[in-house]
């Protein structure tokens, strides 16, 4: 990694912290009002007992639980049972250090939100910056008003001023919240996490009644703004782990690529970067597509590319392929469609040929990592079935529908993703 791009991942991680902050408060908010703490007092117990005092389900309630051991929140020996963490703060909810209380984590993300909400990164540009009446004219706001948004940015150190007067894009904003900054911008991605917000604000509601009460795949099917927004969201994410992913998969010996699930496709134009002679098979709703056709056009690609408007997980697979690519697909269906899906594939592979299953596995214990967890969780507040699996889980759904050899890839320290690929005898 050279210099440029360790600042760039730096600049990530420092602006996705503060716009991430929701998710620690949203668990620390459900685990209050469920009223685990209190539960817990200074001892432990277990998952069945608190299942019982809450009215939950243990398997529901086991996915906020763990969610909670993940965080710092809870902890957990054995499995078996668990107490509270050990953690800052003499409260009743823990803090990050003294000025950060992680309940109070929303009001960070909430911030960061508005200011992209707003366009004020856009408006301000990388130049001198802009003076507060400036602004305040281009958004319609009044300028008392405005000023006490940015001056929240600024105490966030996402904007900087001298005098109040005149604002300018902090550094480390400078590089992943301006257009200007490629595939580096995280503006798209920021500005979707507002819907998980709204997703796990009813967090500790979706574990008692264990089901959603939001529906991703319909807001994506019924508000185009809204399905746009989460396949542009979808593009900022894949960016730079798409070229990650070209270097932990070889696709040398391979004629075709079938990308299930394809979003906006930055995987697979990535890998055709690579490899100009693979022809790429793009797999997704027709709505989706449309968003992986806008996007293909900044790519330089030599490769033949087609796109294949079906519903995979309810329908047939039509073709056969040397690699099936399978990318943050499968929480989103559960197991049972998983395990269904992959026995499906196994006849669109050609002999010697594999499938590549990517995603942000679990810890085998389910009590980890920080995102994997979460995102458990955002699936259970959104979805009917989905839930996040651990690398075991995937490997036995995979040798189930006949794949062997499987191997497992990590990829970096900043890239919460990983792979499994196993093969289909030659």
């Amino acid at each position: 990694m050279n210099i440029e791009t360790h600042s760039a991942v730096h600049d990530q991680i420092s602006v996705l912290s503060i716009a991430e902050s929701f998710y620690d408060s949203s668990v620390a908010t459900a685990l209050k009002e469920l009223g685990i703490l209190e539960r817990l007092g200074h001892g432990e117990k277990s998952l069945e007992e608190l299942a019982a005092e809450v009215g939950a389900r243990n398997e529901t309630l086991a996915r906020l639980l763990n969610t909670g051991v993940a965080l710092n929140l809870l902890a957990s020996k054995d499995g078996g049972k668990y107490r509270k963490g050990s953690v800052n703060g003499s409260g009743p909810l823990p803090s990050v250090g003294v000025d950060y209380p992680i309940a109070e984590g929303f009001y960070r993300s909430s911030v960061i939100f508005a200011l992209l909400k707003l366009r004020v990164f856009e408006r301000i540009g990388e130049g001198d910056g802009k003076t507060l009446k400036e602004l305040a004219a281009e958004v319609s706001a009044r300028p008392d008003a405005l000023s006490r948004l940015l001056d929240a940015g600024v105490l966030l150190k996402l904007l900087e001023t001298d005098n109040k007067a005149t604002y300018r894009v902090a550094p480390m904003c400078r590089s992943v919240l301006l257009p200007s900054a490629g595939d580096n911008y995280l503006g798209d991605w920021i500005r979707n996490l507002d819907f998980f917000r709204q997703a796990l604000s009813k967090l500790a509601e979706s574990v008692v009644q264990s089901s959603p009460h939001m529906n991703l795949s319909e807001y994506l099917k019924t508000d185009k703004d809204g399905g746009r927004d989460f396949e542009l969201a979808m593009q900022n994410y894949a960016a730079l782990r798409g070229k990650e992913l070209v270097r932990h998969l070889d696709t040398s010996k391979c004629e075709s690529l079938l990308d299930l699930g394809a979003g906006p496709g930055v995987y697979a134009f990535q890998l055709g970067l690579h490899n100009p002679k693979l022809k790429l098979f793009l797999q997704d709703m027709p709505e989706v597509l449309a968003v992986a056709k806008e996007v293909q056009k900044k790519y330089p690609l030599k490769n033949e590319v087609q796109y294949l408007p079906y519903d995979a997980v309810s329908g047939e697979v039509p073709g056969s392929y040397d690699m099936v690519l399978v990318s943050n697909m499968l929480h989103m269906v559960g197991e049972q469609a998983s395990r269904a899906l992959l026995k499906k594939l196994y006849k669109n592979v050609n002999p010697g040929g594999s499938v590549v299953v990517q995603a942000q596995f679990l810890r085998d214990d389910h009590k980890g990592g920080r995102w994997p967890a979460v995102m458990d969780l955002i699936l259970l507040c959104t979805t009917p079935s989905g839930r996040n699996h651990s690398v075991a889980e995937a490997r036995t759904w995979m040798e189930e529908a006949g794949f062997t050899n499987i191997e497992y890839r990590p990829m970096g320290l900043a890239n919460t993703n990983s792979l499994l690929r196993g093969y289909k005898a030659a």
